[in-house]
């Protein structure tokens, strides 16, 4: 079985670098990327996905990275059963990437 993705586009936003209580560093980064079709206007939509990162990656982004650099990241797809007030359970997605490449 296979759970992977892999975007390619720019950063748009980048949260603090956060810790777990167990001081795991984290952070979560918004990305800008063009789909590969056009809308029924002839113009390409933009979807902005938040992605986690964890220890070095996290990092890494922090140190060396700001909003508008060209990048790929891979990884995978969390998906975490939760339950609403009312007791309805529903399904929260999490993107974690994984190994990212730095395009500009």
């Amino acid at each position: 079985m296979l759970n992977l993705f892999v975007i390619e586009g720019k950063i748009k936003k980048i949260s603090k670098l956060q810790q777990t209580e167990n001081g795991t560093k984290f952070l979560k980064i918004k990305v800008e990327s063009m789909r590969n079709f056009t809308n029924k206007e002839g113009k390409y939509d933009i979807d902005l996905m938040e992605i986690e990162l964890w220890q070095s990656n996290a990092e890494t982004i922090m140190e060396h990275c700001k909003n508008g650099n060209l990048i790929s990241i891979q990884g995978r797809i969390q998906a975490t059963p939760l339950k609403t007030k009312d007791k309805k359970e529903y399904i929260a997605y999490t993107l974690v990437g994984e190994k990212i490449n730095y395009l500009k």
